[in-house]
């Protein structure tokens, strides 16, 4: 169907015959195949797009002087076509996003509670008293009073109970460290007091992105949230181990929303969608990389300072790129917007001239830039009429011709 689809393409007139449109269609109403049309739609919305585009082909897309053009209008305009460096670009700063799970879960592999002890000795009654109970006829220990669930359930405390206690273990945890291996609530908080700390920054991250910006106060984010962590490699008790979660929490949540806001403001309105999961399959990336720095790092402090330094490198694109449009304009620095969108342009391949136009965050001109989008038309065909307001221009399509509404 898509094949007859485009064969039915009117090289004259560029549009879509009506014919093969309609053939075509009742196929896949009859098959009713969403595959089928997604791909239908999908080849129709490029065709048209194509269309556009050879009509002003003779003339690079620049907006005319003395007219009004929103941020939106802009963007819309340079990202029509995403290039794989804009992508590569926007993948960057997103980058950040797997820190998340990082930090979410670094707890997992740092602070897990062993299932039994090698051999311990009792130097309380209590411990006496218990490991009577598992004394065999042969006269050997049974191995479940060295489990952990026998000690906790019996109440023994180390260094009270017992000591001299050994691990048949080939990796460390804090849980041994911090003597939490019958607290295991206090693991459990430790895992939930990231999300506090990501709490407290969906609170106040909007104020710093208006104040300070997207990219710096991401980055600087990024950076607490970094620093803690190799912090956190020293950390000697468990108090001291509940603020670090605090801060990675606080950290990547503001650096992650940061990094999030930052690439949406650059990204055309109906291409957000695809942006939207492709950070989120970015955020997927730090499971297996938190699972494969575990499986080679074999002390929980090491695992706290390999993770520190991945994360750190990751917040470095935030140096490099540039301040948002918006932001900047909403702070008065038109002239640094102007630059900045033009730079994104040029990763589009697209020669945009702003000199002489007036810059709006919002649709509030009375002359938009869509009045340099009929200017670039080269050919009356496409339409039938053209319908005018104070605000916006209206296209209407000629029958048949399949141009569109722009």
């Amino acid at each position: 169907n898509v094949i007859k689809l485009s064969s039915g393409i009117n090289a004259e007139y560029g549009g879509i015959d009506p014919a093969y449109f309609n053939f075509a269609a009742i196929r896949i109403v009859r098959r009713k195949s969403a595959v089928s049309l997604f791909i239908l739609r999908f080849v129709i919305q490029s065709i048209q797009e194509k269309d556009m585009g050879d009509l002003g082909a003779t003339k690079p897309p620049t907006a005319e002087k003395g007219l009004t053009m929103t941020i939106d209008a802009a963007i819309n305009r340079i990202g029509k076509s995403p290039t794989v460096t804009m992508v590569l670009v926007a993948t960057l700063a997103m980058s950040c996003s797997f820190v998340g799970t990082l930090y979410a879960y670094i707890v997992e592999f740092t602070g897990f509670i062993p299932e039994e002890m090698e051999q311990f000795s009792c130097v309380s009654q209590k411990c006496l008293d218990l490991k009577s109970k598992f004394v065999l006829d042969t006269g050997e220990v049974n191995k479940t009073l060295y489990e952990v669930a026998t000690i906790c359930d019996s109440g023994m405390e180390r260094d009270i109970d017992y000591n001299k206690y050994t691990w048949d273990l080939s990796r460390t945890t804090f849980a041994i460290d911090f003597n939490l291996i019958c607290k295991g609530s206090s693991i459990s908080l430790l895992k939930s007091l990231y999300f506090v700390g990501g709490t407290i920054s969906l609170l106040l991250s909007t104020v710093l992105f208006e104040s300070l910006g997207r990219r710096k106060t991401a980055f600087v984010a990024g950076a607490i949230g970094s620093v803690a962590t190799f912090v956190g490699m020293f950390s000697p008790n468990y108090e001291m181990m509940a603020i670090i979660r605090l801060l990675q929490g606080f950290g990547n949540f503001t650096a992650y929303g940061g990094c999030y806001i930052w690439v949406l403001e650059f990204v055309p309105e109906k291409y957000r969608v695809y942006y939207n999961t492709w950070s989120m399959l970015i955020w997927c990336i730090g499971y297996p990389l938190l699972v494969f720095i575990s499986y080679i790092t074999y002390t929980w402090r090491n695992i706290f300072l390999v993770v520190s330094i991945v994360t750190i490198v990751t917040y470095i694109p935030l140096l490099i790129l540039p301040d948002s449009p918006r932001f900047l304009m909403s702070i008065g620095r038109v002239g640094e917007a102007k630059t900045v969108l033009k730079k994104y342009a040029n990763l589009a391949n697209i020669s945009l001239e702003l000199d002489g136009v007036t810059l709006v965050v919002g649709e509030n001109a009375t002359k938009t830039e869509s009045v340099s989008i009929l200017t670039r038309v080269r050919s009356t065909k496409c339409f039938s009429s053209l319908k005018s307001d104070r605000n916006s221009l209206t296209y209407l399509n000629g029958i048949g011709t399949g141009c569109g509404t722009y």
